[in-house]
């Protein structure tokens, strides 16, 4: 093995860093070579690689009034009884109130706008058994319900809410 050769004097009036401070300015300046070239030295294969900064943010849509209707009890197609409590999720729209105003009763009250999707959600519900309606069969109808809803209502109604529903 060849002798490393010593290096120069330093000059008049000028110290000789030490050589552990060589060292760190040496890697230093490797690293940001290295930094800066990194997809060709690391076998980027001649592609450049990007850097992401990725930004978490969240949007946050409102919803809409929630329009909820007095429970209802009704037949179901093995003849056990549903009490059922509905709410509609009404679609927001900018701008100040809710999507989908439902026509008005003379007496103002704006629930009775919703027979219309009362009378959907009777028949949609009162075709399935208390068996189908147990467990995840009730989360299945309700899918069904929202589908149905949201055709008819052009999307004014975005999702369904049961605030009761008790099987006898």
């Amino acid at each position: 093995m060849a002798k490393k050769p010593k290096p120069a004097p330093a000059a008049e009036g000028e110290e000789q860093a030490p050589k552990s401070k060589k060292k760190m300015v040496l890697g230093g300046v490797g690293a940001i070579v290295l930094f800066f070239a990194g997809g060709k030295v690391m076998g980027g294969g001649g592609e450049t690689k990007t850097i992401i900064k990725i930004v978490n943010t969240t949007t946050t849509i409102p919803m809409g009034e929630v329009v909820t209707l007095d429970a209802i009890t009704m037949n179901l197609a093995d003849g056990h009884v549903l009490k059922v409590g509905i709410g509609f999720q009404l679609e927001y729209e900018a701008g100040g109130g809710a999507g989908h105003e439902a026509p008005k009763s003379n007496d103002g009250d704006p629930t009775k706008g919703y027979a219309q999707a009362l009378d959907i959600a009777i028949d949609e519900l009162g075709q399935h058994t208390m068996e189908e309606l147990s467990g995840e069969g009730r989360n299945l109808a309700k899918e069904a319900l929202v589908k149905r809803l949201h055709k008819v209502f052009h999307g004014k109604i975005e999702d369904v809410y049961f605030h009761q529903f008790v099987m006898q």
